[in-house]
């Protein structure tokens, strides 16, 4: 028997008490006849809006009490039915079963959502809170709280992440004094979260919140009141945090330290007993099972992530593009190069299936780190800390002046040549500058794929000479794709004609023909139960 660290020890302790809650009570009920359109539409929906899957339910949220707050502003003072609208639209777009909602936990939503509503009544509703709106934050945040909610073992990760930052405190030393020690606590958790779980910052917004101010979450309206400006300080503070420089140098750190514990975390859930961890051999072999189960899946989900990124691309961008492309030609040149447009619609899936074969899953050596990883934390085996700073140490001299030239010279180069290139094909200027885009879009998603399929590599990247040109070659063109995504992001017009065109009409006919069949319903069950004679 292995004696276990204090935190392996609570990491069970957690999950056996997670698998343990009541469930009892009655449920809330929809008629799914008219399911499957808004099944279809949601699936389409987050087709033209690139995010993780398992971000997309809060997504839904936040975005589903948008639409119903901007159709009707007075929602705010009905929370209860806003409630049951957003409960039910979550229903009929499946992204919960039906019949598994406690009609309790509809009451616990409506008093989540007046307590927000009530603390934004008590500020301007332009208040800045970094790039967003006080209002956009806090809708971004109660979605959060609403989906652990609805799926509570979303509380699962809490755990994993308090065990995981106090391991952290033990295995490194942060040399940078002037970040006081709440900060630093505060910066590992917001990346475990994005590292770990591949949060949005909608979600590490919620769970930084959880950490610095709990009560929030019971809070009277007196207390709000009269904590107002607290509150505010706190958002302010959370919201520095996330978007700090320092906060993206620590994410790459813990990106490379928190592979082992989604394997381990996967074992835990399957048997949450201690006896599973004290039993060495036992888990060994449990590890490679489980590590082989998700090596497997890491092809299926680039196989996914590539048809997503060239969906989402396809749907925002190249169809307005070349409804751009085509008009341009006919009525400057009165033809059109069918060169310049074939080429722009079939280089993205070529690039995206080339990105694709060049993604490798990890092997036994990677397992083999994995598992002495695991160990330490269970065992507690390491016992000095590593220093580290997240302040950027600026190399200064001759040769890193003549590296910053070196890649000057490189991005001026492979612009200017593939433009000339381009040219000679008889591209006009707006087929290239499409090119452009295309190009640079495709190659920051495939390598946003190629990131997230490298979720368990504990190895780290050793490219080929053949992958390790290409990446310089690309480099400046991802530099060029991570500003256009940013820019397009803010204007993404398929969106906004999708949610204020679309969906609005939508959701509220399927919520007439919703009404309408719950009448009919009754009016058949009071037939059938009056007395006969």
């Amino acid at each position: 028997m292995s004696m276990l660290t204090d935190e392996a020890k609570k990491l069970v302790a957690g999950f056996s008490r997670s698998f343990t809650e009541d469930t009892s009570g009655e449920k809330y009920k929809v008629s799914q006849s008219l399911g499957r359109i808004a099944f279809y539409y949601e699936r389409i929906r987050n087709a033209v809006e690139y995010r993780e899957e398992h971000a997309e339910l809060r997504a839904a949220i936040e975005r589903i009490i948008r639409r119903l707050l901007w159709e009707n502003p007075t929602r705010v003072g009905n929370t209860g039915l806003l409630a049951e609208s957003l409960v039910r639209e979550l229903v009929w777009a499946r992204y919960l079963k039906n019949n598994s909602v406690l009609k309790t936990d509809i009451k616990i939503i409506a008093g989540v959502l007046s307590r927000y509503f009530y603390f934004l009544s008590l500020c301007e509703d332009e208040t800045k809170i970094g790039r967003l709106t006080l209002r956009e934050w806090a809708l971004s945040v109660l979605s959060g709280e609403i989906e652990e909610i609805l799926l509570p073992m979303v509380a699962l990760d809490d755990i994993l992440a308090e065990e995981v930052s106090v391991w952290f405190d033990k295995r490194f030393t942060w040399t940078d004094k002037q970040i006081p020690a709440a900060f630093q606590k505060a910066h590992v958790w917001a990346a475990i979260y994005r590292s770990l779980f591949k949060c949005d910052l909608s979600c590490v917004r919620y769970h930084l919140l959880k950490k610095f101010y709990p009560i929030w979450f019971r809070q009277s309206r007196d207390g709000i009141l009269k904590s107002k400006k607290e509150i505010l300080l706190i958002v302010n503070r959370i919201e520095t945090i996330i978007n700090s420089p320092e906060q993206a140098k620590l994410l790459r750190l813990v990106r490379k330290q928190t592979p082992p514990f989604l394997i381990l975390a996967e074992i835990i859930k399957s048997s949450p007993n201690v006896a599973t961890l004290e039993d060495r051999e036992g888990l060994v072999k449990k590890i490679k099972v489980t590590a082989e189960k998700r090596y497997r899946e890491i092809g299926q989900k680039i196989g996914r992530g590539i048809l997503r990124s060239f969906i989402y691309i396809l749907a925002t961008k190249m169809l307005f593009a070349l409804l751009l492309e085509v008009p341009y030609e006919m009525m400057v040149y009165k033809s059109i190069n069918f060169v310049s447009v074939l080429i722009n619609i079939c280089l993205p899936p070529l690039l995206m299936i080339l990105l694709g074969v060049m993604i490798r899953k990890p092997g036994a050596e990677n397992t083999k780190k994995i598992e002495e990883k695991i160990f330490d934390f269970i065992y507690d085996g390491q016992t000095s800390a590593v220093p580290f700073s997240v302040y950027h140490q600026k190399k200064k001299g001759f040769l890193y002046d003549f590296f910053a030239l070196l890649y000057l010279v490189l991005f001026l180069a492979l612009f200017g040549g593939v433009f000339w290139g381009l040219r000679s094909l008889h591209f006009s200027l707006v087929s290239t500058g499409i090119f452009y885009i295309f190009l640079s879009l495709v190659l920051l998603f495939g390598f946003r794929v190629k990131s997230s399929a490298s979720e368990l590599n504990v190895m780290g990247t050793d490219e080929g000479f053949v992958e390790g040109a290409l990446s310089i070659v690309f480099l400046p063109f991802l530099n060029l794709g991570n500003f256009l995504s940013s820019q397009f992001a803010r204007f993404n017009v398929l969106i906004m004609i999708l949610d204020f065109l679309i969906e609005a009409p939508l959701k509220n006919i399927l919520g007439v023909i919703n009404e309408w069949n719950v009448f009919i319903k009754e009016k058949k069950d009071d037939i059938i139960e009056s007395p006969v004679g």
